[in-house]
């Protein structure tokens, strides 16, 4: 990585470190998009429910012992286990590969990908994802959580 891109990813990791600290497997609604029918049904969406009440439509795209990833419009959200009512998984919904490891942040963001590797000396995660193969460097202190083939390995329990 070039170290213009070394920099911007630096900015954008102190930019989640200033951002405000919520229940990270909270669900965080997408961006809104106006679509010509709200209420039509999307059979190529997974159906979440959730024990508040609320309906998720999204593809579910991983999922490991905590949280489930979804993914709308390109945004990737985390949805937390013991939030989810029932699933009503699509078949025809399109799963793209490549979403194995998840980092989950303090402030709700998740990334999901393939993780490269991890530098115990700086502290830092090297992620790779889809679908560009972006490669993305994450310090510990704005992580929650990472799990790396639905299994947690950090922090360690």
């Amino acid at each position: 990585m070039s170290s213009l891109g070394r920099c911007l990813a630096f900015i954008f990791i102190c930019q989640l470190l200033l951002s405000n600290v919520a229940n990270a497997q909270e669900f965080k609604p997408f961006a809104v998009v106006k679509e010509a029918c709200p209420e039509c049904p999307r059979p190529d969406l997974d159906k979440i429910k959730l024990k508040n009440g609320q309906t998720v439509l999204a593809v579910i795209v991983a999922e490991n012992s905590a949280f489930y990833v979804v993914q709308k419009y390109s945004e990737l959200r985390a949805i937390g286990r013991d939030q989810v009512d029932d699933i009503e998984r699509s078949e025809t919904a399109i799963r793209e590969k490549g979403y194995d490891d998840q980092i989950l942040l303090k402030n709700g963001q998740v990334f999901s990908g393939k993780i490269l590797k991890e530098n115990a000396a700086n502290g830092m995660f090297e992620i790779q994802v889809p679908p560009y193969k972006t490669i993305l460097y994450i310090y510990k202190p704005v992580i929650t959580s990472v799990f790396k083939a639905g299994k947690q390995s950090y922090p360690n329990k």
